[in-house]
């Protein structure tokens, strides 16, 4: 092997500097030569060299070389690189490739490719699979279709509105963008990320792809990623005309905001994990996910369709405010815990089918504050200043231990088949609880209710009700049964506005007391069934 040193080498006929097996050439020049400007064989090492303008590659070595700190600019004329390597075992770092016909091209296997500067190439990158990757990215457009670890060198601005900034072709990629930008042309159909379909298979996409720790603006999309098993943390993406994030099933999704966009601020396939994320004033749902999905602690305001709508999933810690549609909507099978809806143009939170609803709020909501179908089970829940019913249910639905204050409509309401209780309904328009047939109704406190002088504190509309134990104060009406067969018993009513209690014939109750003294032990007062007004 040679050793070469600070010399320069300029407009030979064939190579500038071409040296054998295990030669070291450090601090040398290798300018306008016909063939390549620095070219070794095996275990090499070339370091602090400036290869320019040469025909051929500017520095070329085979395998178990390393090459660090070059300078290879304009190289190429004739279809060279401005960095070749054909074998494998080299290690290429820390080099700045600009200018040249393809800036980094690698032939080889079991290279290890890290930090090097590569922009303004006809082609930045030709590699094989098979390297270990560590790319800074200096420019866009950019496709990637090798497995590696991207990191940006600085913010980085697209102004073509006819391609996507990062097309992703291969699977198992990360892309760190080191708190710096992604800036589109602020037009267009493209995406600021995108990742592609494996052909020639039809909606099968390639997977694995990891985006981190910096903004992206002004895109079609901000991140286009329908494949599987995607994760993206600490992104901001904002600005997009169409969604922020986009991305196939079982996606990992945290710490990201999604704002101003055109569609969606994020949209995660099913059995996606969706955390400590924020949406707001958006165009349409501010997130949304596929069934199985998981969504935590994160904010949904503003957005121009429904704050979060997801199908048979988990929502917890979410607050909703401020959205043109329902705050929260789960579908059929879901559970929403923990979280609070407010001042939305539609329902706070809406739900499906059989769905569980505990500890969450909605206040201030233009419509319902809590809405769910046939058997749903609501629990702990407090509904207030609503301008629908407080909280309204289907068939076969349970409500326990809940507060429905001050809503325009009713604070409480069933269908035929469910089950009300310990519940406190107070100050609402309409009737602080309302059921219609089949319904047991126990331990609940109704007071203030009807103040527009036609409602009740309890109000049941068909039979087969068992109405216990129950209390009513200062309601136009305290319990009124407008139809036979129920059941009214153990209920104290007092301050009702027209009656206390207001039941129609063919009913079954005990018997009514009304005594503003010391209870004695022999009259109706002590029939176990007794409903009392005082």
């Amino acid at each position: 092997g040679s050793t070469i040193s600070d010399c320069s080498a300029r407009a030979n006929g064939a190579n500038g500097i071409w040296a054998d097996d295990g030669s070291t050439i450090s601090g040398c020049s290798a300018t306008g030569n016909t063939g390549d400007g620095i070219q070794t064989s095996d275990g090499s090492t070339i370091s602090g060299c400036s290869a320019t303008g040469n025909t051929g590659d500017g520095i070329q070595a085979t395998s178990d070389s390393q090459i660090t700190g070059n300078t290879c600019d304009n190289n190429g004329s004739g279809n060279g690189a401005g960095i070749h390597v054909t074998g494998s075992g080299n290690r290429i770092e820390s080099n700045n490739s600009t200018d040249n016909d393809r800036g980094l091209d690698v032939d080889g296997a079991d290279n290890y490719v890290a930090d090097n500067t590569v922009r303004g190439n006809t082609d930045n990158y030709d590699i094989a699979l098979g390297n270990q990757l560590n790319i800074l990215l200096c420019e866009v457009p950019e496709t990637i279709d090798w497995p590696v670890s991207v990191k940006f060198a600085g913010t980085l601005i697209c102004t073509s509105t006819t391609t996507n900034g990062i097309t992703v072709k291969v699977d198992g990629v990360t892309i760190d963008m080191a708190g710096h930008a992604l800036v589109g042309p602020g037009s267009g159909f493209w995406s600021g990320i995108y990742q592609m379909e494996i052909p020639p298979i039809s909606g099968t996409f390639y997977h694995n792809l990891r985006i981190h720790n910096g903004k992206i603006n002004q895109w079609g999309a901000g991140v286009l990623a329908q494949g599987r098993y995607n994760q993206f943390d600490h992104i901001l993406v904002t600005s997009n005309t169409g969604s922020g994030i986009y991305t196939g099933s079982e996606a990992v999704i945290s710490d990201c905001s999604a704002s101003k966009n055109g569609h969606r601020g994020i949209l995660a396939g099913p059995g996606s994990t969706i955390s400590d994320c924020t949406a707001a004033n958006n165009g349409d749902v501010g997130i949304f996910a596929g069934h199985s999905s998981t969504i935590s602690d994160c904010t949904a305001g503003g957005n121009g369709g429904k704050g979060f709508h997801a199908y048979s999933a988990a929502i917890s810690g979410c607050t909703a405010g401020d959205n043109l549609d329902d705050g929260i909507y789960a579908d059929d099978g879901s559970t929403i815990s923990g979280c609070t809806a407010y001042n939305n143009t539609s329902n706070g939170i809406a739900a499906g089918r059989a769905v569980t609803i505990s500890d969450c709020a909605a206040y201030r909501n233009k419509r319902d504050g809590i809405c769910a179908p046939a058997n749903s089970t609501i629990s702990g829940c407090m509904a207030y200043d609503n301008e629908g019913t407080g909280i309204a249910a289907s068939y076969g639905s349970m409500i326990s231990g809940c507060s429905a204050n001050n809503n325009a409509s009713n604070g409480i309401a069933t269908l035929n088949g469910s089950t009300i209780s310990e519940c406190t309904a107070s100050e609402n328009t309409g009737d602080g609880i309302r059921a219609s047939s089949r319904t047991k109704i126990t331990g609940n406190n109704c007071e203030g209710n009807g103040y527009l002088g036609n409602a009740a504190g309890i109000h049941v509309t068909g039979g087969f009700n068992r109405i216990d134990s129950n209390n009513t104060a200062v309601n136009d009406r305290g319990i009124d049964v407008d139809a036979p067969n129920n059941l009214i018993i153990r209920n104290s009513a007092s301050g009702n506005g027209t009656n206390n209690y207001v039941i129609v014939g063919g009913n079954t109750y005990g018997p009514l007391v009304t005594s503003s003294g010391a209870l004695s032990s022999t009259g109706n007062e002590s029939h176990p069934w007794a409903n009392f007004s005082f």
